[in-house]
């Protein structure tokens, strides 16, 4: 049961149209002092309506959060360097009362401002503000953040309004107001949600555990098996920093006859890294990838092309790929196939040719905002995936009978056992040799 002293103090506060921090201002000394813009007064028996309404839905709801009858307006000169033009959260903690008010853009009357909308709640206990307090102004940071980046760099230009909307929907959809922290995160990830399935809020907890992953050093993203005959399988599992230095070093060091680049279950990472890849079999300058980009407001189209013919051009090569291969893998394999480099094998790939710019915003955690789409020249992959010229289970055929007479058991070894598929591929680069 809530005590009526809380809801009181709530209501009393949800009650003031004023927005908090601009109470009491007083104009400069000697400056003209504007008339306030007249707001039609609302009856008292209108406002006692509201107060009850609220109240009735606070007990009903409890913990979770209700959106209170005073929203309004407050131009955003009130607001400079407190939030941003494309608008912003504040949540604050009254006792057990919670206050989230978000700043939605709005234009009246050819004035720039802010509908404010607020979202009250009542928790079980009292803020510790000496742990939270700081926390709290950085999830706020970080949701201006995101709104900002989506605003500016994302590929589908959603409106601000839009993103506050889904906001406000999401927080009040919490099922308690006792986290203020975890709430506001809620509410930068639905700023961020919904748009496609790679732009997202990341945790701190989270975005620690995955950039440990994405910078693991190359010796753990590159093995390179030989077979006897002079070829060479190599595996790369992630486009980590440098994996292009290390396969450049060690076909240079011992130039193979052929190479197999095997890309099953290798779902992306660095695009700069698939770039230097395909620079080291570029036969010549042609384009090797079309990037459409949006980056400010502004969008741009690159066909980026390699600046000389690489030093392991016109090597014969075979790429290998499966459903899990995703995005820079792609990247790199529509660019060899359509240069003419390679032959790609394998398993239809898994279709995702957009591209993310992660950044780590104020709360500790991450921003992940879709800003690009990545094409081959005569390759569109996204949504649809690359089909091979040699299917999987003809491979594996082809591998079985390869493995029966003797070749390749030692290279297409695995924790599975033998890999038929890989010494399918391995016989397609012979002939190809031959």
């Amino acid at each position: 049961m809530i005590r009526p002293a809380i809801l009181a103090a709530v209501l009393a506060a949800l009650a003031s149209p004023a927005v908090p921090g601009t109470a009491g201002a007083q104009p400069a000394r000697g400056a003209r002092a504007r008339p306030a813009r007249a707001t039609p007064a609302r009856p008292a028996a209108a406002r006692a309506r509201s107060r009850q309404e609220l109240r009735r839905d606070l007990l009903a709801r409890r913990g979770s959060f209700v959106r209170s009858g005073t929203s309004g307006w407050v131009p955003a000169s009130k607001m400079a360097g407190r939030i941003g033009e494309d608008g912003g959260i504040r949540m604050r903690a009254h006792g057990k009362a919670r206050l989230i008010t978000v700043y939605v853009p709005e234009v009246r009357g050819g004035v720039k401002g802010f509908r404010v909308v607020r979202l009250q709640g009542i928790a079980r206990g009292a803020l510790d503000r000496a742990r939270a307090g700081d926390l709290i102004a950085r999830v706020e940071a970080a949701y201006g953040t995101a709104v900002a980046n989506m605003v500016a760099i994302h590929l589908d230009k959603p409106a601000a309004g839009e993103l506050h909307a889904r906001a406000v929907r999401e927080i009040e959809s919490s099922g308690s107001a006792d986290d203020l922290v975890g709430t506001g995160r809620r509410g930068v990830a639905a700023t961020l949600a919904g748009r496609d399935r790679w732009t997202r809020y990341q945790t701190p907890e989270d975005y620690e555990r995955d950039l440990e992953g994405s910078l693991q050093p190359a010796a753990r993203s590159v093995t390179t098996r030989r077979t006897a005959d002079g070829l060479a399988v190599v595996r790369l599992s992630d486009f980590t920093p440098d994996v292009a230095g290390a396969i450049a070093s060690e076909l240079l060091a011992r130039r193979p006859r052929g190479v197999v680049i095997d890309l099953r279950g290798n779902r992306g990472g660095l695009v700069s890294e698939a770039r230097r890849l395909l620079e080291l079999f570029a036969a010549d300058r042609r384009v090797l990838l079309i990037e459409r980009s949006r980056m400010g407001g502004k969008e741009t189209v690159e066909r980026w092309r390699a600046g000389r013919p690489g030093p392991l051009a016109g090597m014969p090569l075979v790429v290998l790929v499966d459903g899990n291969s995703a995005s820079a893998s792609e990247m790199l394999t529509a660019g060899l196939k359509d240069a003419g480099a390679a032959r790609v094998v394998g398993a239809r790939t898994f279709g995702k040719g957009l591209q993310q710019v992660a950044g780590e915003v104020e709360d500790g955690g991450a921003i992940y905002v879709t800003f690009g789409s990545l094409e081959g020249p005569r390759t569109r992959w996204h949504g649809r995936g690359i089909t091979p010229a040699v299917g999987e289970r003809a491979l594996a055929a082809r591998g079985r009978r390869a493995l029966a007479a003797g070749r390749d058991r030692d290279v297409a070894a695995g924790p599975k056992g033998k890999d038929a598929v890989l010494a399918g591929a391995l016989d397609e680069l012979r002939g190809m040799i031959r």
